[in-house]
């Protein structure tokens, strides 16, 4: 008899819950709908194509975006004409079912994207900064990564979600400029591989991808790149953090591990607010945001702190990877396809309830996010089987080829991108490299920098064995120069050794007039870019969950 009158008592509570939430499942369910509507047919001159009960919500929620960001109505509505063309062109579905998106084209990892391609990608980019009207649409879109998104985005299931759509919005605004683009990844496992401390020196952040990693950016498609909030763009890669732990770039064994591991089979398993994995290195609960974190404080400056990161164009193609490293793990769990992920999502509350609109995205839910509508296809990361996505120009094969160990990652290739062409600065500064000799080398890069460029230690310096000779007679190239480019230091052929063929870096071809060259040493452009002091830290950082104990 208790046992029955216990039942009964469990059975109305259930009833009771369930009358109290049943009118908030009508809200939301009416909200979403609204606000999908809303901006799927967005008019930015009226609403009248809404119910007025649907105008007052839809108003409240553009006013309160609006402040939240403190935009002008044209970023907003700007804002919302990229919601509404990301709806109108991912929002696909065939016999009532969500689908992956074809016919488009794969987005690569950047090192093996074709000169052309990758010009075309960075030209938009740079286009896009451009202010037109008054108005930067770069960052108008980097501006949504706010402090008020930041609890929505960041810390729980919904990062992965509400990232990916923001990809796709920012790859709506680029094919606006450029239809032919789409997004490239940065794998930074393929600079983790890197031996010893020479990640510093990845190619990867040089004049012909990213540009320098040191100081204020000089070369390379985003030079002298302006911040919002004024100032020119700066990075500190693969420096220590302290009194903080060193970083480390993303981890090849974390992306397999959840990339291929049978028993992580749940998104549960690895976003914040579900149980996590372990971490094989650590010991310690792991998830995919926080290995995503570590690449943010390894690239420093304002790629490390959460709101102002997305200023570095760098930030689109890191988290284009972790959208990808997302990818293999939803291939992994629905190799058919015919499972709707969204109802995979956790079961939490607060900003990361299933249901729960996207900041900045009010026609998509939480839920959505997850939904196979929007994935991107992707090409394989560069491994030696596929021949390194076919760049061997920034890439190499560890293993010396496909038949030693094919399934093994390709490496990046390594280039001192402190060291800049005179050329890339000023006559007057050319004139300057060319003319210094000992006392002056000692004066401009220090003790250890000197005892490296004249000795043993000249990798120090930031040349490889490859290239050690010395500085003046037959052992030159141990500084890395070659015997042209000595002669060239202190002779008329001065500039042919330092801007011509001679004086190009190792492995990687000369591509424009500012060049990054292990030779062709500047001094000058080096302090300049090293000498404007830090912007002071301020808001939420990133916070490393590994160190990398080579840096």
């Amino acid at each position: 008899m208790t046992s029955l009158l216990t039942l009964f008592v469990h059975a109305c509570i259930l009833i009771g819950v369930n009358s109290m939430l049943q009118p908030k499942r009508v809200k939301d369910t009416y909200e979403n709908s609204c606000l999908h509507n809303a901006v799927f047919n967005f008019n930015s001159s009226s609403t009248n194509y809404l119910e007025p009960k649907c105008q007052t919500l839809f108003m409240d929620k553009y006013t309160e975006m609006k402040n939240f960001l403190n935009y002008t109505d044209m970023q907003m509505n700007y804002l919302y004409s990229l919601e509404r063309a990301v709806l109108r062109k991912y929002e696909k579905k065939q016999n009532g079912r969500h689908k992956r998106q074809t016919g488009m084209m794969a987005r690569q990892e950047c090192r093996t994207l074709s000169d052309g391609a990758r010009g075309a990608l960075f030209g938009a980019i740079v286009d896009l900064k451009t202010p037109t009207g008054g108005m930067s649409r770069y960052d108008t879109i980097a501006g949504m990564h706010s402090f008020a998104a930041y609890r929505y985005a960041h810390l729980g299931p919904s990062f992965l979600g509400w990232h990916r759509v923001y990809l796709i919005m920012y790859e709506e605004a680029l094919q606006e400029i450029r239809s032919d683009v789409v997004l490239c990844y940065w794998d930074s496992t393929l600079d983790f591989l890197m031996p010893g401390s020479t990640q510093r020196f990845t190619v990867a952040f040089s004049a012909d991808l990213f540009g320098n990693g040191r100081g204020n950016v000089i070369n390379g498609a985003f030079a002298n790149w302006q911040l919002p909030g004024g100032g020119t763009l700066r990075r500190n890669i693969a420096a220590d953090r302290f009194p903080g732990p060193p970083p480390s770039l993303t981890r090849p064994g974390i992306v397999d591990l959840i990339a291929t591991d049978p028993s992580i089979t749940s998104h549960t398993q690895i976003v914040r607010g579900g149980t996590g994995f372990t971490d094989p290195d650590t010991g310690r609960v792991h998830t995919w945001e926080q290995e995503h974190d570590n690449t943010h404080v390894w690239v420093g400056e304002i790629m490390q702190d959460v709101v102002a990161a997305p200023g570095d164009p760098v930030f689109f193609f890191h988290h284009t990877f972790i959208d990808y490293g997302w990818e293999l793990f939803r291939q992994k769990i629905n190799p058919n396809g015919n499972i709707d992920l969204r109802n995979d999502y956790p079961n939490v509350g607060g900003f990361h309830a299933p249901d729960a609109p996207m900041f900045g995205f009010q026609g998509i839910t939480n839920r959505d996010g997850y939904s196979d509508e929007y994935t991107r296809m992707y090409a394989p990361h560069p491994t030696c089987s596929n021949g390194c996505g076919g760049s061997t120009q920034f890439l190499y094969c560890p293993d010396g080829g496909p038949m030693a160990n094919p399934n093994r990652r390709c490496i990046s290739r390594e280039i001192n991108s402190d060291l800049v062409p005179a050329a890339a600065v000023a006559p007057a500064a050319a004139m300057q490299a060319m003319a210094f000799g000992p006392e002056a080398t000692m004066a401009r890069f220090g003790p250890a920098a000197t005892m490296g460029m004249f000795g043993p230690a000249a990798a120090r310096a930031g040349f490889s064995p490859a290239t050690t000779m010395g500085m003046f007679g037959p052992a030159a190239t141990r500084a890395g120069f070659s015997p042209a480019a000595t002669m060239g230091m202190f002779g008329l052929a001065a500039s042919r050794a330092l801007f011509g063929p001679a004086a190009m870096s190792r492995d990687v071809p000369a591509v424009g007039s500012a060049r990054v060259s292990v030779e062709a040493t500047d001094t000058v452009a080096v302090r300049s870019a090293l000498s404007e002091p830090p912007p002071p830290v301020s808001g939420i950082q990133f916070q490393s969950s590994f160190s990398d104990s080579r840096i």
